[in-house]
């Protein structure tokens, strides 16, 4: 790859990298407590570059419910994943397992319980594969 190309294919993720932190993302979003699916988008707050996707059990019937929404600010060095949230008593009959990830939204279905990186990420290992 030649230094012409080299410096192209950084200016485009210097670009991207500047876009994504200066605009707001679009995250699915479910309008009741709990959705069996998303039932459209919202953009977020610009200081909010997460989306999240609740998802409850049930310990007794195991029916699952879900929650879709903007995330939360969080620190630099988040990772994003699925995290289970702490049980308030032992005697809770449902699981709350939390996933953020950012991007836009990439808070669908099945993505986040797979780790699909965003879509950053996915740039910048094209871009090192290049160099």
């Amino acid at each position: 790859m030649n230094v012409r190309n080299i410096y192209l294919l950084t200016r485009f993720i210097l670009m991207l990298q500047i876009h994504s932190a200066m605009s707001s993302i679009s995250c699915y979003r479910c309008s009741g407590k709990f959705c069996a699916e998303y039932d459209g988008t919202e953009e977020c707050k610009r200081d909010v570059k997460h989306c999240l996707k609740r998802i409850t059990t049930s310990k007794v019937t195991d029916v699952e419910g879900n929650y879709y929404s903007c995330g939360h600010v969080m620190p630099e060095d988040f990772v994003d994943g699925c995290y289970p949230k702490a049980v308030s008593q032992p005697s809770d009959r449902t699981s709350t397992m939390e996933c953020v990830c950012s991007g836009d939204l990439c808070n669908s279905a099945n993505l986040l319980l797979h780790g699909v990186p965003s879509y950053m990420t996915i740039v910048i290992c094209i871009a090192v594969l290049f160099i």
